[in-house]
């Protein structure tokens, strides 16, 4: 089931499978208004902030075209230099619907002349959310509609809500085989600016309620960030295609060739003591 609604602050597209329930915001960046599992709320939304034109620090913001904070807060392109802000540009502009459907729904946004002041391309992002059962997929698209080579990264940056991170278990897959385990954690790192595990596909978050959130790199992100800015409120679980200051240090993931596209894809999979 589909719908589209408003809030008093943002109009809001909504997926329900039974199982899963999404709104999205998208005079508010696309970030997520909700996520419920079985009625059961999984994200953090700060009334005042989601209520505000500040750049929105809960839901899941999307990250483009980088993450965090660059060097000096500057962006270096060749010998051009722009002011940047934290996590690129995107998380604030309104999104259009192209596509919506009962488990499935596509939006795009593209670069305005604020965009182009700090970051002078012109290019259409696209984001298309699915629902099958108690999983969640979200594909992050971005179109170079510039004349020159597009420098970029791809992330999100989903609010949790999780009242004790210490009492969370943490279990990984590496690219390579290896695996993440809480004893591998650095959770004061975690509090601070975060704990990165690079090359990451898989990562499992059992929280103490039971519910078990599982997190699947199938293609572009190949980092994740986790952070917790309040481990007694929520937690944060960052795909990530890039690192911090990767566009200045020319690290950055895609290099966009006039008129094609990147793309990274998330599986979120939901699960309870009932369901694993």
């Amino acid at each position: 089931m589909s719908a589209l609604i408003h809030d008093g602050v943002s109009r809001l597209a909504e997926l329900d499978n039974g199982i899963l329930k999404l709104q999205l915001a998208l005079d508010r960046g696309n970030i997520f208004k909700s996520l419920m599992f079985k009625g059961q709320e999984l994200i953090l939304i700060k009334p005042e902030n989601y209520a505000s034109d500040e750049r929105p620090t809960c839901g899941c913001p999307i990250l483009f075209p980088y993450s965090g904070n660059n060097q000096e807060g500057l962006l270096h392109l060749g010998d051009e230099c722009y002011q940047s802000g934290i996590h690129g540009i995107a998380h604030s502009l309104v999104w259009e619907i192209c596509a919506f459907a009962d488990s499935s729904i596509t939006l795009s946004t593209h670069a305005t002349q604020k965009t182009k002041e700090t970051y002078p391309f012109d290019f259409c992002l696209q984001s298309k959310l699915s629902l099958d059962e108690n999983r969640l997929r979200y594909e992050l698209t971005a179109r170079n509609e510039s004349e020159r080579v597009m420098p970029c990264d791809l992330g999100l940056h989903p609010f949790f809500l999780n009242p004790n991170l210490n009492g969370t278990i943490f279990s990984g897959k590496f690219m390579d085989g290896r695996m993440l385990t809480n004893e591998d954690l650095d959770f004061d790192q975690v509090c601070k600016s975060g704990y990165l595990c690079g090359q990451l596909r898989e990562l499992s978050c059992i929280l103490p309620n039971g519910l078990r959130l599982t997190f699947n790199s199938l293609e572009g992100f190949v980092n994740t960030l986790i952070w917790s800015g309040d481990p007694h409120r929520f937690m944060v679980i960052e795909p990530l295609s890039g690192t911090v200051n990767a566009i200045n240090e020319h690290r950055n993931r895609f290099n966009v060739q006039p008129g094609e596209t990147c793309k990274a894809v998330l599986e979120i999979k939901i699960s309870d003591r009932q369901d694993t």
